[in-house]
């Protein structure tokens, strides 16, 4: 009975990491389209085209562009921790320390994202006509800086979100361990008891 449980946290925990992954998407894509309109009027809705995000008011375009290109990371990132979540003794517990490893993942996107916007914005430089010459770009843009600040942003987005899992299934582990055995080296390296 209780591996049935564990299945079925598995499951609605895989679940909530895509919807979870839609949602931090769109919301990522509202603070990428107030930076840089253009990356989506000039590159993302022509990209999602077949999704229609070019006929959809601007705002709800870029959340829905978000929310398409993210589920599936999210999708990936809780099969991996989540299914390191069977390691926990109960389902009560595998959900309790999955859905910690889910906010960790969540600060781990946030914080890369918003590195990447600042080495982006700063790396551009004042100079906008040189820097990234031999880069990709739309013809006619506005503001080049703006478009390569975002597309810094979402690339190292990205990259947090690959390697957060990685970390998340270790906290797994740790958290398991921690519950089986409390006096296991893991806790009391984080105990503010240890002496």
């Amino acid at each position: 009975m209780r591996i049935l449980r564990k299945l079925l946290a598995f499951v609605v925990l895989v679940i909530a990491a895509a919807v979870f992954g839609a949602g931090y998407g769109a919301l990522h894509d509202q603070l990428s389209y107030t930076v840089a309109p253009e990356y989506f009027t000039r590159f993302k809705f022509i990209q999602f085209g077949w999704a229609g995000v070019a006929d959809m008011a601007p705002r709800v375009g870029a959340a829905t562009v978000g929310a398409l290109a993210t589920w599936w990371v999210g999708l990936c990132a809780g099969i991996l921790v989540a299914g390191a979540g069977f390691q926990h003794r109960s389902a009560r517990e595998m959900i309790e320390s999955t859905f910690r490893a889910y906010a960790f993942l969540a600060l781990v996107a946030v914080c890369t994202g918003l590195i990447g916007l600042a080495v982006g914005w700063i790396g551009f430089g004042a100079n906008e006509s040189a820097a990234y010459v031999d880069w990709w770009r739309p013809d006619g843009l506005i503001s080049p800086r703006r478009f390569f600040a975002v597309g810094m942003m979402h690339d190292a987005s990205y990259v947090g979100g690959a390697i957060a899992p990685l970390v998340a299934v270790r906290y797994q582990g740790h958290a398991a361990r921690r519950r089986r055995d409390p006096s296991s080296p893991s806790l009391a390296a984080v105990s503010p008891h240890a002496a």
